[in-house]
């Protein structure tokens, strides 16, 4: 019985000792390029869950941090995708697409004073990037500071012109400028390049309504409308004051002639006639009117300015409370985060001085490297805390074949295979020059 027994044991072990090598090699390049395939299908929550298996297993790259900072993004997660962001930042200084999307965030959480300062970072470091101005922009205008705002929107335009959304956005800057006739214009280019942008409608309605041009208000109100813009709207009169063809039609359509008038008037001498006599017949009346009731005008024109801003006014006012208590609980927020850190500095410095000074000693060490050598070091994913030497470069290179070696990919699909052969060629590579700088180091 015991030679039965003994082959079924031996056959477990080797089965339990293939299932955790496949368990194994269920690592983090596998996760991570799991989580790729999953963030480009816009499966974010998946995808956040797979970024964080590698980085719990060591795939520990500005790149990883910021794509999962990106999940926590799109799912509204804004305080942690500020803490991803600012891991990737802490790896790679010169990381501009952190800055920018970490700047986006503290956007969303009205904290618009870190959100300039993150872009200005971004810009710094990579200068001709439209949607890096298009974003300084709208962080402007919604600070007031329209002329910022429409250098920016300008700077987006001349590198990216065929783009309607840095149109709209230069368009209500205009707007709330006061300039309605580039406000107009601009609103007018960003409705050609995307004919179906109902807020581009809306806001050059507003825009129309504001020069008293009620008939181009009505239209693009309407389209807006059949677009699905679903804001507050003013009354619009029904005639309009600026349009010389629209006030002929109004004054013809408000005598409602029949069509043997029409026909009289078509002789120019009649014509001139009929025309002095409605418009004397007009004034009288109107005359009457104002007598009968002199501050009926007055009224109605104080009536409609009050109505027309209505809408802005009231999402103005809205922002200013949002952000004004956003700033509030941001400042004691920071209030307590600057006491919960010195305390735990002092208690640090209580635990561990020599640690602390250890520490210090190798990071001046680290600074002396050149950028190129520190930006090497940080794409071979190196510790900076500790004092780099050939050896631990050595070390970083087995469990970069350990985790790439094709040898320990067999088992995966042929798309992770061919992943992981490309990025063993990039850190082999990395390796190479990292190499012979330290040994060169060692050397002299």
């Amino acid at each position: 019985m015991n030679k039965h027994i003994l082959p079924i044991i031996f056959i477990s072990l080797l089965i339990t000792s293939f299932s955790f090598v496949v368990i194994k090699g269920e690592n983090a390049l596998d996760y991570y390029f799991k989580a790729e395939t999953a963030y480009k299908n816009e499966s974010y929550s998946a995808a956040l869950t797979y970024y964080t298996k590698a980085i719990d297993l060591g795939y520990q790259s500005d790149d990883t941090y910021a794509k999962r900072g990106n999940c926590h993004y799109n799912l509204k997660n804004y305080d942690k995708a500020i803490e991803d962001y600012t891991k990737a930042i802490q790896l790679n200084s010169k990381y501009d697409y952190a800055y920018f999307y970490r700047s986006n965030s503290y956007f969303k959480i009205e904290d618009y004073d870190k959100a300039l300062s993150d872009i200005n970072r971004a810009i710094m470091f990579d200068s001709i990037n439209s949607r890096y101005y298009n974003h300084r922009g709208n962080i402007y205008r919604i600070k007031n500071e329209y002329d910022k705002a429409l250098q920016d929107y300008s700077n987006s335009i001349s590198l990216k012109s065929d783009y309607y959304i840095y149109y709209f956005n230069r368009g209500i800057t205009y707007y709330l400028k006061g300039d309605y006739y580039s406000a107009i214009n601009d609103l007018t280019k960003s409705i050609q390049l995307n004919p179906n942008h109902g807020d581009s409608y809306y806001y050059r309605g507003y825009s129309y309504y504001k020069k008293e041009e009620y008939l181009n208000a009505k239209i693009n109100f309407d389209k807006a409308k059949q677009l699905g813009v679903t804001y507050l709207f003013p009354n619009v009169p029904l005639t309009s004051s600026t349009s010389t063809s629209s006030s002929s039609t109004s004054t013809d359509s408000s005598s409602n002639p029949s069509e043997w008038i029409m026909k009289i008037l078509s002789f120019p001498i009649l014509y001139i006639m009929y025309k002095v006599i409605t418009k004397s017949g007009s004034a009288v009346v109107k005359g009457i009117k104002n007598k009968s009731n002199p501050n009926q005008n007055t009224n109605r024109r104080n009536n409609s300015t009050n109505y027309q801003d209505e809408a802005f006014r009231r999402a103005e006012e809205e922002k200013r409370k949002r952000y004004e208590e956003a700033r509030r609980q941001q400042e004691e927020y920071q209030r307590q985060e600057e006491f919960r850190k010195r305390e735990e500095e002092k208690r640090r410095q209580k635990q561990n001085k020599t640690k602390q000074q250890s520490s210090h000693h190798s990071s001046g060490r680290i600074n002396n490297f050149p950028p190129h050598i520190i930006s090497l070091l940080q794409k071979y994913e190196i510790d900076f805390s500790s004092q780099v030497t050939l050896d631990i470069i050595k070390k970083k290179r087995k469990y970069w074949l350990e985790l790439l070696h094709p040898d320990k990919n067999i088992n995966k699909s042929e798309e992770t295979r061919k992943m992981a052969e490309e990025k063993l060629k990039e850190m082999n590579v990395v390796y190479g020059q990292l190499r012979d700088y330290f040994k060169n180091i060692s050397d002299n």
